[in-house]
């Protein structure tokens, strides 16, 4: 699967390999990738001089300007990056600092800055990300800027380096002294050795650097020993090489030292070698050169490094990583004749804690369960986050036994309860299991047919795992060549609604209406409900499609009122995404307003699943729809599990009783049981019933004897198109004469 993350970073590596040039072409180059990664409208990297941000590099729309002026740095919420020496993030930012004239000129609403450090941790700079609108900067956006953040500043020093070093060359055609003085300031260690005194002048900088004294005698040998053991031969070697005058007598190296504080610190050493020649011989006669600490260069490489290869939230594999190991594992596979497993883990409803609890939770239940699943596999698996809530798990000389033995004990350990942030949350996951080599031989194929048997696992009901069959792979097929056909369906009107009466069983009046969604495609035939609706969902398209049944339904419930048929209910289906949807009040309430029809001849039939799989957001979601005077009731009753205490603040009038319940209502007293049981629950709540698939007239009677209020089914009418609907609406006002 794609991981936007990727992208990011190889710009980020990009970045770490451009070590040198000019630094402002850096900084350029800076702007314009975070720009671009993060597609914000603005960038501005700026440099802290004297009280001042100085515009080095600014990125706008695309286009890059460099020293692009100045401004006071206490008047923008810069000064809060400085002062905080951390990431800031504002929304109406330009509210909250009028006086910032350049948020004015961007139109700025969303801003993040983040600071730049220099070796003794003063914040030298600043960048910000501006954007004319909300932007939702991550946690793993965040973790991304500071490496930038480092990288800018390193570079920041850099410059600073660059022109103390080209003072010190100055300094240094005039007088020892003030090469001191500038590689002082600088922080360059600087050292100078005659070859024919075993003493070193090493400056304050270098004692510091390498934390000698300041009265110690400084030898090769003090050099020598203060290397780190692994470094020690080369640079020997590199010394000894600029001793011979046919090679330029340069050394320019990268090592690491021991400090004497035990701190292992990295350092590039730059000398050149003098020689003094004669007719016969060229003999090194003295080496100068200079010193700078690179170890937060180096370590913010590491982190590029790491970034590359894992996963900065969870420190897990990455899929450039899983791509290596499965190399490894496949050639094992292959060479032995064995097979493999990879498994593709989704958490389900993991979206409702990110919503509910925030983000910031989320990320530590993520942190919590990547520990469990590392700790649960061998050492030779690899478990592998792709980014969100989905894993790839590859288990090398693993069969189909030992796979289902893994996939439970996963299951098993995700749904142990997690206490984070004082928080007990319980978690369950569906995982898709595919075999090499019957289910492919590389990892695109392997990946895909994992995928596939996931969802699978999560449309048969969830926390359980499947292996992947041929038959899926089909119905995979399937589905993405409805979705293909369902994006079209609206535009090229192939779908239309019937609707099914709803009937009064006192008196056979008709009194409502139930829309119910066709499909007729060219090539495909009529595709059944029970096939496209849920395909609708999973790619949602169910709310444009759901959209325009509600139209529809309401306006040809408005229509009957026009053409003079007395006034009746219009009931129409809701999808859980419909129904979780943040805008479904507003837009209920749009759409009986543009049709004119009043409120309480609308009613929205909603699973009695759907309603108990989040009951709290169910309960504020049908207070705004009965504020509105939207009625609801609970569809598919009996055959979900609701709480009373649940159930009694739903904001229904009515439930209707499932058609399985209704089929053997005569011959089995099972179901009699319960349909009585469920008439009796809602009149002690003050509800109707409605019965549905209502199909014999002994089936009607029953239900009547019981007290139940109204019915649908094949006994009085099959789904109708609405010029059949109308006749029958025209028939039964005529039996009431």
């Amino acid at each position: 699967m794609h991981n936007p993350q990727i992208h990011k970073l190889k710009q980020l590596f990009e970045l770490s390999l451009t070590l040198s040039g000019d630094p402002i072409e850096i900084f350029r180059h800076a702007a314009k990738m975070i720009g671009e990664m993060l597609e914000v409208k603005v960038v501005c990297l700026s440099e802290i001089q004297g009280g001042q941000l100085n515009f080095l590099a600014v990125y706008i729309d695309g286009e890059i300007y460099s020293n692009a002026g100045v401004c006071s740095l206490a008047i923008t919420p810069c000064a809060t990056v400085e002062q905080s020496r951390d990431i800031r993030v504002y929304d109406r930012v330009a509210e909250l600092f009028p006086e910032a004239t350049f948020l004015k000129d961007h139109n700025a609403f969303a801003y993040c800055g983040f600071p730049s450090l220099d070796n003794q941790g003063k914040v030298v700079a600043v960048t910000c990300l501006l954007d004319d609108k909300p932007h939702d900067f991550t946690l793993e956006d965040q973790s991304i800027l500071r490496i930038i953040g480092q990288r800018i500043g390193m570079e920041i020093e850099r410059k600073h380096n660059i022109e103390e070093n080209e003072r010190a060359n100055d300094i240094l055609r005039i007088n020892e002294d003030r090469l001191h003085q500038a590689t002082s300031a600088s922080g360059i260690g600087v050292f100078d050795q005659t070859y024919c005194n075993k003493s070193i002048y090493s400056s304050p900088e270098l004692r510091k650097l390498c934390g000698w004294g300041s009265n110690e005698r400084v030898t090769f040998k003090t050099f020598i020993s203060s290397l780190y053991p692994k470094d020690r031969k080369r640079v020997i070697e590199a010394i000894r090489h600029a001793q011979n005058p046919y090679e330029g007598g340069l050394i320019d190296i990268e090592h690491r030292i021991i400090h004497r504080d035990g701190e292992v610190r990295w350092l590039v050493t730059r000398a050149q070698t003098f020689f003094e020649t004669n007719e016969l011989i060229s003999n090194a006669i003295r080496i100068v050169g200079a010193v700078s600490d690179i170890t937060e260069r180096k370590r913010s490489e590491e982190d590029i490094h790491f970034l590359a290869n894992f996963d900065p939230l969870t420190r897990l594999p990455n899929r450039i990583q899983l791509n290596y190991h499965f190399k490894y594992a496949i050639s094992l596979a292959k060479r032995n004749k064995g097979q493999l497993a990879l498994m593709f883990l989704d958490l389900d409803h993991f979206k409702d804690i990110n919503d509910s609890l925030g983000h910031s939770l989320g990320d530590s239940v993520l942190i919590e369960l990547a520990k469990r699943l590392s700790l649960l596999l061998r050492a030779e698996d690899t478990v592998t986050r792709l980014g969100g809530d989905e894993f790839i798990l590859l288990l090398p000389g693993v069969d189909q036994l030992g796979a289902a033995h893994v996939a439970q004990k996963l299951l098993d350990t995700i749904a142990t309860p997690y206490l984070i942030d004082h928080q007990n949350l319980t978690l369950t996951a569906s995982i898709g299991i595919a075999l090499y080599p019957e289910d492919g031989e590389d990892l695109e194929t392997l990946s895909k047919s994992a995928d596939t048997a996931m969802y699978r696992a999560k449309r048969e009901g969830r926390q359980y795992y499947r292996f992947f069959t041929p038959e899926m792979q089909k119905q995979s097929e399937r589905n993405l060549q409805l979705v293909n056909a369902l994006r079209h369906a609206l535009e090229y009107e192939q779908l239309y609604l019937h609707y099914q009466p709803q009937v009064a069983i006192h008196n056979s009046q008709i009194i409502g209406a139930e829309a119910l969604l066709r499909w007729q495609h060219p090539t495909l035939g009529m595709v059944l409900p029970e096939e496209f609706i849920p395909v609708a969902e999973e790619s949602r398209l169910i709310l444009p499609i759901g959209e325009w049944v509600l139209k529809t339904a309401i306006r040809q419930a408005k229509a009957w009122m026009n053409e003079g048929f007395p006034p009746m209910i219009m009931a129409v289906n809701l999808s859980a995404v419909q129904f979780r949807h943040p805008d479904l009040p507003e837009l209920i309430t749009r759409l009986l307003d543009e049709e004119g029809l009043p409120p309480e001849y609308l009613e929205l039939e909603l699973t009695e699943g759907v309603a108990m799989h989040n009951p709290k957001n169910a309960i504020a979601i049908m207070e705004k729809l009965h504020e509105r005077g939207i009625r609801m009731s609970i569809d598919d009753f009996g055959t979900g599990y609701s709480s009373l205490s649940y159930l009694k603040k739903f904001k229904s009038y009515k439930l209707k009783i499932d058609q399985s319940f209704v089929r053997d209502i005569v011959t089995d007293p099972d179901d009699k049981a319960i349909v009585s049981a469920i008439i009796n629950l809602a009149k002690s709540l003050g509800l109707q019933t409605i019965a549905e698939g209502v199909e014999t007239v002994e089936q009607l009677m029953l239900l009547r004897e019981q007290g139940c209020n109204e019915m649908q089914g094949y006994l009085f009418s099959k789904p109708l198109p609405v010029e059949q609907f109308s006749a029958l609406l025209k028939e039964n006002l005529k039996s009431l004469d």
